[in-house]
């Protein structure tokens, strides 16, 4: 989905951003299920991580949902572009933080989301 959106020449559809917006939750509940995190945030128990990637999923997961929170405020606001104005730098931090605990494939994901969201 992301090669198809990123090579296309006209502006994307709605559809094709809450496809985004459906990723970034994919990836936002691995990393809660990574950490053992329940639904609400509550529980940040991360007995088999240590201090420093338990800190790196939290913000990550942090900046995943600023991100979707920014998709959704595009498309609810005609696709105004300015709501995607920050998300890019953004997206390819995420990308680094997801590298840092070993979860590449959905830092990938985010890479191939950010020249998309450029055009």
């Amino acid at each position: 989905m992301i090669e198809e959106i990123s090579t296309q020449e006209e502006e994307a559809q709605e559809d094709k951003l809450i496809e985004m917006a459906r990723a970034f939750l994919q990836i936002e509940a691995s990393l809660r299920t990574m950490s053992g995190n329940a639904e609400d945030g509550s529980n940040d128990n991360f007995a088999n991580l240590n201090e420093a990637e338990s800190s790196v999923i939290r913000e990550t997961r942090n900046g995943l949902a600023q991100s979707r929170a920014k998709v959704i405020e595009f498309v609810t606001s005609e696709f105004d572009q300015n709501k995607l104005e920050d998300i890019v730098p953004a997206l390819r931090n995420l990308r680094g933080g997801l590298s840092m605990v070993n979860q590449l494939r959905s830092g990938d994901v985010l890479l191939a989301c950010a020249p998309y969201v450029a055009n």
